[in-house]
C-alpha cells in the first residue's frame, strides 16, 4: 500500500495538489521573450532607420536579459512575485490568480505602489504569454514553468 501511496503523493504535490495546470512556479523566458520583441519591432519600427532599430533593439536586448521576474501562483488562487530588474533594482508583490480556459488572470500589488496591476495572458502547458507595452512596441512576455 505504501508503495501505491508515495507515487500519488508526489504527483499531488507537484500539481499542487489542485491538478490546476497554473499552480507552480514561474520565472521569464528571456529567449522566448527576444524572439517576440524582435517580432515586434520589425513591425512597430519599420519606418525607423535600421541603424536606430538596431541600437533600440541592442538595449532592450539587454534590459530583457538583466530582468527576471518570479511568481509563484499557489492552490488557493494567490500569487507570490519577485522581480529583479534592470540597474539592480529588487521588486516584490502579491495578489491573486484565475484561470478560465487557457486565459490566466493575475492581478499583482507591488510594494511601494498603490495600484494593482492585471495583466491577462494564454496558458499553454509548460509557458503563459502576456502582452507587454515596451515603449512603442507591444511585445510578448514568455513565462516558463520552472
Amino acid at each position: 500500500m505504501l508503495k501505491l501511496a508515495l507515487p500519488i503523493l508526489a504527483l499531488l504535490l507537484t500539481t499542487g495538489c489542485s491538478g490546476n495546470p497554473a499552480v507552480g512556479n514561474w520565472t521569464t523566458d528571456a529567449a522566448a521573450t527576444l524572439a517576440s520583441l524582435d517580432l515586434a519591432m520589425q513591425e512597430s519600427m519599420k519606418a525607423m532607420p535600421a541603424e536606430a532599430r538596431a541600437g533600440m533593439k541592442d538595449m532592450m536586448a539587454k534590459q530583457i536579459g538583466e530582468m527576471k521576474i518570479t511568481m509563484e501562483l499557489k492552490a488557493d488562487g494567490k500569487v507570490a512575485m519577485h522581480a529583479d530588474m534592470p540597474g539592480g533594482k529588487h521588486e516584490h508583490g502579491a495578489g491573486t490568480w484565475t484561470l478560465a480556459g487557457d486565459q490566466l488572470t493575475i492581478a499583482t500589488k507591488m510594494e511601494g505602489q498603490e495600484k494593482t496591476e492585471t495583466k491577462t495572458g494564454t496558458l499553454k502547458g509548460n509557458t503563459f504569454e502576456m502582452q507587454q507595452e515596451a515603449g512603442p512596441v507591444k511585445m510578448t512576455l514568455v513565462f516558463k514553468r520552472k
